[in-house]
């Protein structure tokens, strides 16, 4: 049988589905062989590729927006509102001080020369510094600064990384796209559902608007305490910081207008790099009702990764027995 590359695309917090993808995949006993990633399908990759995504899963399923705002340290923004220090330090729960070529799951992940404006392959070296460089969003993190260059999101020139698990050497590729607006289809929620059953039930549409009522007052949590932070820098900078703060008539802040550009942009640059380099297989969870600062939203992200990669499971097995056959 052909060697399985798994390819982790580009998201935010829309990568936690790509935790569901995977034990969707484990439980159909399909092997990886080859593992890539763009930005938090790097940081989602590199966890797996050294066998610590339990730990990663517990982390998501009771990550809160305290936690959140405690990685917050916030820096002048000339490079970007977010240090990364703090960030970095969460990553190394997860990574041990080891090299790319040591992961058991051979892994590259991308991340984009700012300067020059092109592809990154980290295909050795530090895994934390790879991820590190592979996360950094324009302009909400500084960006990843090594041997005088920098280095930001790997999503911004190449959000699913196809390209790079073919070089690797995979024969059969499933990807993951995590910004498509289609509707995917989605296998029913059974055998490893994040959100029981009885959640799924008459009050669906009561229990969405309560949801919808409790991420506001959570978003409200982060600004208050955003203002509060911005409110102390203002005494100090002579410029008008104001508009990094939610304008109350349309409730944009700066990381929605960033962030919705990204996405914007990633989009475009998906459609235009799958029709290049087109994998095997492709799962494109429906997560358009999740913005990519949502991380306090990993459960149900999460099990629209594993029921879009559950119903894909037959598509994947039966491209996996051609292959076989083939061989033999």
């Amino acid at each position: 049988m052909g060697k399985v590359g798994l390819v982790l695309g580009s998201g935010g917090a829309r990568g936690w589905a790509h935790i569901g993808v995977i034990r969707a995949l484990e439980e159909a006993e399909i092997k990886v062989d080859y593992l890539s990633g763009a930005s938090i399908g790097a940081l989602v990759g590199a966890i797996y590729g050294v066998e610590a995504l339990s730990k990663l899963e517990d982390f998501a399923s009771e990550v809160d927006v305290d936690y959140l705002l405690s990685l917050l340290d916030i820096s002048f923004p000339n490079l970007g509102l977010i240090d990364g220090e703090k960030v970095v330090g969460f990553i190394s729960q997860f990574l041990s001080d080891q090299n790319i070529e040591e992961v058991k799951i051979p892994f590259r992940c991308v991340a984009t020369n700012f300067l020059l404006k092109k592809e990154i392959v980290f295909d050795s070296g530090s895994l934390i510094d790879a991820v590190r460089a592979s996360i950094s969003i324009p302009g909400i993190f500084r960006p990843f600064k090594r041997e005088e260059v920098y280095l930001v999101d790997g999503g911004i020139v190449n959000p699913v990384p196809v390209s790079v698990v073919k070089d690797m050497g995979a024969e059969i590729i499933i990807a993951v796209n995590l910004n498509s607006d289609s509707d995917a289809e989605e296998a029913d929620s059974d055998g490893y559902p994040y959100i029981s059953q009885s959640d799924i039930s008459s009050e669906k549409i009561d229990e969405e608007s309560k949801e919808r009522q409790e991420k506001e007052q959570q978003e409200s949590g982060i600004v208050q305490n955003l203002t509060g932070r911005y409110d102390a820098l203002k005494q100090i900078l002579p410029n008008d910081i104001d508009d990094w703060i939610p304008d109350p008539k349309t409730g944009l802040n700066i990381f929605d207008v960033i962030g919705n550009s990204i996405n914007v942009m990633e989009q475009q640059v998906t459609e235009i790099k799958l029709q290049i380099d087109k994998p095997d297989l492709l799962i494109e969870p429906n997560l358009m009702d999740f913005g990519i600062f949502d991380f306090h939203q990993a459960k149900p992200i999460m099990q629209k990764g594993y029921d879009a990669a559950k119903a894909k499971i037959p598509e994947i097995q039966k491209v996996l027995d051609e292959s076989s056959e083939a061989s033999n």
